[in-house]
């Protein structure tokens, strides 16, 4: 009888753990996707995006009841409910927005306009005041009533042959089958108290209800906290008959309870594994696009340079014998210097040079030397150039701002770096004519190595934007359209990205990720 109220103890045990740690888990899920929810509206709240009609589609989207935007003084600003009347909060978010606290998690509170029962969660406005979230708290009340401790006790209480089982603390029941009310109290019981101290299972024959049973005892405790006592009690009439029918009975309702503790955690597991695999699908989402850009975009350089390496062979050929026949005809007309006519033909031999120029440009584009890789920091490249723009940038009045991070040696081609660098940094002079700020800097990540190089120019054009890297085009007098496009091939060929956000008269920034080798 001691073993199988032992073993009995023993399961309940667990199984309560389950429950406990279960609700928990799922309890802190609760919690975090409403603390983000709200820090999201918060950080919208600052960029001054809030309306109540946000506020309603927002709620809507996200399954979220109500939320409540509370100014300095208590005041509500903003509801996803404006047909409701209060105006001031309740005092205790008036005592938590006066408080040092970042967040206050109210928990489950009944709702003053319905007999619904709410999840609250406040978090501090970064404008003075609180943000107030709540979402249906039925699922956990629900998931408590059908799966939690109690449930587990009155499924087991079911057989005859157990008179109570109960879990107490030194202030009274935590949880007790339904048949009962009352139970001596630890501190009063020196069999108890000496029991409570300890984690060894012990059992006594006792009085109950002017009934004998046999009541066994196990400390309950979770993650080492000390919650109490189990106490089962066992009929001990008559004892054999408990023995045979009991065990039958005990080994079914342990397979139930154990089925059931199973589905808590599985329940719990596959919750968190669905919140994580919605963000892994986001991420591979954002991925997918940034592929399907960079793709769209070497393939787009590919032709156009395949486009300008044929063009450029097939005017090579011709331009040479007019360069030739020009410099011919120029010496065997025996012109006087800086004459007229010598003057006209030294102009046709510059511009045939020119043409010359551009077709090389052509083909270095079509056919880039393959990467001479060595192990380069980028920090001191950048430092190389930086060295060589400095009166320049001081010339046209551009603070610069060099934020390098701690980075590592990395496989590079050097001189194309600096090409790439050199390029962007022409880019954001050209934009500041007159003053400005330029913003560099480096971060290192596990997988890339991060450079930032950010102007407070003139910015591009939404239209522009997304044709800034194609070949030739170019929005600037004095440019030729190779530049923007020459470093997106030079960053894809280092198995890199290249990004660039900007707004008009206010920002560019290119984000350029390179893989550690």
């Amino acid at each position: 009888m001691a073993k199988m109220a032992e073993n009995l103890s023993l399961t309940i045990q667990k199984s309560a753990i389950n429950s406990i740690l279960s609700y928990d888990a799922l309890e802190e899920e609760v919690i975090s996707k409403l603390l983000s929810n709200l820090q999201h509206i918060d950080h919208l709240d600052l960029e001054s995006s809030i309306s109540n009609e946000f506020l309603i589609n927002y709620c809507q989207e996200n399954n979220i009841n109500s939320l409540n935007i509370f100014g300095k003084n208590s005041e509500k600003i903003f509801t996803n409910h404006p047909e409701h009347n209060v105006i001031k909060a309740k005092p205790i978010i008036t005592d938590f927005i006066e408080s040092s606290n970042e967040n206050l998690i109210v928990g489950i509170s009944s709702s003053r306009y319905s007999d619904q029962n709410n999840f609250v969660v406040t978090i501090k406005r970064s404008k003075g005041g609180a943000i107030v979230g709540n979402i249906n708290a039925n699922r956990l009340i629900n998931f408590q009533k059908e799966l939690g401790i109690g449930k587990l006790i009155n499924t087991i209480s079911e057989d005859s042959s157990i008179v109570y089982i109960t879990i107490q603390d030194t202030i009274g029941i935590l949880a007790a089958s339904c048949n009962l009310d009352s139970l001596s109290n630890i501190n009063n019981d020196e069999f108890l108290s000496n029991i409570y101290s300890k984690d060894k299972f012990q059992w006594r024959f006792n009085n109950f209800l002017n009934q004998k049973i046999f009541e066994g005892i196990l400390p309950f405790k979770v993650q080492n906290i000390n919650y109490g006592l189990i106490r089962i009690a066992l009929s001990t009439t008559p004892i054999q008959t408990i023995q045979s029918e009991t065990l039958k009975s005990v080994i079914l309702k342990i397979i139930v309870l154990l089925t059931i503790s199973f589905i808590l955690l599985v329940y719990s597991i596959s919750f968190q594994n669905i919140l994580l695999l919605e963000d892994e699908k986001a991420k591979i989402t954002d991925e997918v696009y940034r592929l399907q850009e960079d793709l769209r975009r070497k393939e787009k350089l590919s032709a156009m340079g395949e486009l300008a390496a044929g063009v450029a062979h097939e005017i090579r050929n011709p331009l040479n014998a007019i360069s030739m026949s020009v410099q011919r005809l120029g010496k065997s007309l025996e012109l006087e210097e800086n004459s007229k006519e010598s003057n006209l033909i030294k102009t046709v031999r510059s511009e045939i040079n020119r043409v010359g120029e551009i077709i090389r440009q052509f083909l270095n584009f079509a056919r880039p030397a393959p990467l001479n890789k060595t192990k380069t920091n980028l920090n001191i490249l950048i430092n190389e150039v930086l060295d060589i723009y400095k009166a320049k940038l001081l010339k046209h009045n551009i603070n610069l701002v060099w934020l390098p991070g701690k980075i590592k040696n990395t496989q590079l081609d050097a001189e194309k770096m600096k090409q790439v660098i050199v390029n962007l940094l022409e880019n954001s002079i050209s934009a500041m004519p007159d003053s400005g700020e330029l913003l560099i800097s480096t971060e290192n990540n596990p997988e890339i190595i991060i450079l930032k190089i950010k102007d407070t120019g003139n910015g591009i054009s939404k239209d522009d934007l997304p044709k800034i890297f194609n070949l030739y085009f170019t929005t600037r007098p004095e440019g030729n359209g190779l530049g923007l496009a020459e470093v997106s091939q030079i960053i894809a060929n280092h198995n890199g990205k290249i990004e660039v956000t900007s707004t008009i008269n206010t920002f560019t920034e290119f984000i350029i990720r390179l893989p550690k080798e």
